[in-house]
Formats: C-alpha cells, sequence, structure tokens
C-alpha cells in the first residue's frame, strides 16, 4: 500500500502494523456516525460521478498501488436507485467498522481467536477471501468512543500474537 492516509485515523496504525508483518489488508472502515446532511452530499457526488461515468469518463487514482484509471461505461449506475435506498443503508451501516486482512495459515492468531471475540464489541471470523486465508473483524459499539476503544484493544491483541 502506498498511502495509508486514505486509511481511517483510528485503523490507520493496526492497518500499517499488519502491512508491515507481509499481512495485507482489503477495503477497511472504522466505522463512522453519519449526519444526513452528509449523506446528501455524498449522494449528490456519487450521481454526479455516475454522470461521468456513462457519458465523459471519470479519472480515478487507486491507493493501493499508485495506478490512474479512467472508468467508462455507458450503462454504469448506483446500486442504490435513488436517495431513499441510499440513505436507508447509510443508516443501516452506522457504527459498522470492518477490516478484512490476509493471515499465514501458522499465525497464533488462530491460537487466540476467542480471546479476540471476546473483546467488546468485536466480532471475528475466518474465512477466504481472493482466494486467501483471511481473518474479518467487525467493529460496533454505542458511540465514538467506544468504537475507537473496541480498535485499540484489537490493535493491542494482534501486537501480542500477530
Amino acid at each position: 500500500m502506498k498511502d495509508f492516509s486514505t486509511v481511517d485515523p483510528q485503523i490507520r496504525r493496526l492497518v500499517m502494523l499488519l502491512h508491515s508483518k507481509g499481512m495485507p489488508t482489503f477495503p477497511s472502515c472504522s466505522g463512522h456516525w453519519h449526519k444526513k446532511s452528509w449523506a446528501e452530499r455524498c449522494f449528490e457526488a456519487l450521481q454526479e460521478d455516475a454522470a461521468k461515468i456513462r457519458y465523459e469518463g471519470l479519472d480515478m487514482l487507486d491507493v493501493e498501488n499508485g495506478l490512474r484509471v479512467t472508468c467508462r461505461d455507458p450503462y454504469w449506475a448506483t446500486p442504490w436507485g435513488n436517495w431513499e435506498n441510499f440513505y436507508w443503508e447509510v443508516k443501516e451501516q452506522d457504527a459498522q467498522g470492518y477490516l478484512c486482512f490476509a493471515v499465514p495459515r501458522t499465525s497464533l492468531i488462530f491460537q487466540y481467536m476467542d480471546q479476540l471475540k471476546s473483546l467488546p464489541g468485536v466480532h471475528a471470523a475466518a474465512g477466504m477471501k481472493a482466494n486467501r486465508l483471511c481473518l474479518e473483524i467487525r467493529v460496533r459499539t454505542a458511540d465514538p468512543v467506544s468504537q475507537g476503544n473496541a480498535w485499540h484493544s484489537v490493535e493491542r491483541f494482534l501486537r501480542q500474537v500477530g
């Protein structure tokens, strides 16, 4: 990964730790509590981007490898269809933090999964993603402070056993 500044601050050190140990991450999110005004601005911007993709092309940067690409597809549309569906999904996902990373089969993490799963607000499961053994961690708590504390506990755990 070339640019860690695009990673949410609450999990940036954790993502950097995983990469330093040779465990690449997939797209992640620390979990957010969005206001309706933010969602409205976001939806409008996504609609503008969708129009660019359909008609003129939208230049994009892959922050993981630094490559620039132009997305152009005359049939492209957002998956929500309308504002109500978009906002419902935003609210449904509020406070849902997510981190997925590749893990070597020999990692000690698997021996201590019960300890990881016992952390408040933390749900963890191993699985396959992109043909690699991965660990998916979901964090969901009542507020931003407890969310940050939960991510800190995950980082501390992974520093100890990872």
